[in-house]
């Protein structure tokens, strides 16, 4: 009896992690549609989720400084072990904050059709995915 008291334990902190993941993601999104509906304002012309994701990857590796371009040829002994673990800081937190701040292009696209779906956006009448707000 005891092992599947501890069974029903584990499920419930599986069931609690799931939702707070969801909520997570819930949050993220609604964060998503706001920066959406602001970018789509603040450009008067048809906007396309290809050029939302490109300004929001530029945003994010913006002010991020690059390691030297040395090739680790050249470097010798604690050179070319300083320069390596430098590269590999950088590695890791450009990887993070793509993690981090970077949406999918196709998750973009898809909360765009939503919001057109809503009625937020209007969608061009001329093919293709391009928005802008309603008049």
């Amino acid at each position: 009896m005891d092992y599947l008291g501890g069974a029903g334990f584990v499920l419930k902190i599986v069931e609690w992690l799931a939702r707070l993941f969801a909520s997570f993601g819930k949050r993220r999104d609604e964060e998503l549609e706001n920066e959406i509906l602001e970018y789509v304002a603040q450009n008067r012309d048809w906007s396309s989720p290809k050029g939302l994701w490109a300004e929001k990857y530029f945003k994010a590796l913006k002010g991020f400084p690059m390691p030297p371009i040395l090739p680790p040829e050249t470097l010798r002994g604690w050179a070319k072990c300083n320069w390596r673990c430098r590269w590999f800081l950088f590695q890791v937190r450009h990887g993070w904050r793509k993690f981090v701040d970077l949406v999918p292009e196709g998750h973009i696209a898809n909360v765009m059709r939503g919001l057109w779906k809503r009625g937020l956006v209007e969608r061009a009448p001329f093919g293709g995915e391009f928005y802008r707000l309603k008049r």
